[in-house]
């Protein structure tokens, strides 16, 4: 990967109301479009989720048909996105995450690994079983979703393919705030890669979300941290950046490749 590229962040809160969720995206897709992104990041379940195993077909539905109007949007404006929502594959369901290219096109599809059994996940969505980059126009970029980024060995099996560009949705709770914070900055710091962390606002049920969207370079600085009062931020990077601070600090090669990854 090489070249700049100016990546959009969507933090925003959801309600038991799809509708409101996808008019409320669609309202800040186009503002913060004026600021010509090439890539947007929104957070997982873009548009909300199923609490019980028997709303994941009407989920699976409404999502269906956000996903067409999301591709769309895509090719309309000229503009990439990454997000996560509710997929149906035959009797399974899965929380999936998507790359759309800036044609509409389809870059490439991750299922979330990593289900937070805590969160009753392991209830409602079957669990992905292998991850690889996405071949998409800007190069090879790595797509996980929340809970995958307390499990480093995903991410450097990424890494190790070629990517210098991590996306993460997530819904990733307030109370928890420092861990996504550390774990977003280690897996920039140890794969020397920009990781873009994208997470909600709002609340559901006793859960709070405080956003704390973020961007860390290859060094691990930060590059933009939005808080709970903002709801969209624009951050420039470089990819370049990458192989300077990996020709200045060759850590990738004195890994020795006696872990099983």
């Amino acid at each position: 990967m090489s070249g700049k590229v100016r990546i959009g962040l969507l933090q925003y809160p959801l309600v038991p109301d799809f509708q409101k969720n996808l008019s409320l995206v669609f309202r800040l897709l186009k503002k913060i479009a004026r600021q010509k992104p090439q890539l947007i990041v929104l957070p997982e379940m873009w548009l909300g989720a199923p609490q019980l195993p028997s709303e994941r077909k009407a989920w699976s539905l409404s999502y269906q048909s956000a996903f067409t109007q999301l591709k769309k949007w895509c090719r309309d404006y000229q503009i990439a996105c990454y997000f996560s929502q509710l997929e149906k594959s035959g009797n399974r369901f899965y929380n999936t995450a998507y790359f759309i290219e800036r044609d509409g096109s389809l870059a490439g599809r991750y299922r979330k690994i990593h289900l937070f059994s805590l969160g009753n996940e392991t209830k409602i969505y079957s669990a992905g079983k292998n991850a690889k980059p996405f071949k998409t126009k800007m190069g090879k970029v790595g797509g996980v979703i929340c809970y995958d980024i307390r499990f480093p060995e995903l991410i450097r099996h990424l890494a190790i393919q070629g990517v210098s560009l991590l996306l993460v949705s997530a819904q990733w709770p307030k109370v928890r705030r420092e861990h996504w914070l550390t774990l977003l900055r280690a897996r920039a710091i140890e794969n020397q890669i920009f990781v873009v962390g994208v997470n909600r606002l709002g609340q559901k049920g006793k859960i709070q979300f405080g956003g704390d969207s973020v961007v860390f370079g290859p060094w691990g600085d930060t590059l933009l941290h939005l808080d709970s009062k903002k709801q969209m931020g624009i951050c420039d990077i470089n990819f370049s950046d990458v192989q300077k601070i990996r020709k200045q600090y060759p850590f990738f090669s004195t890994v020795r490749r006696v872990y099983g990854i």
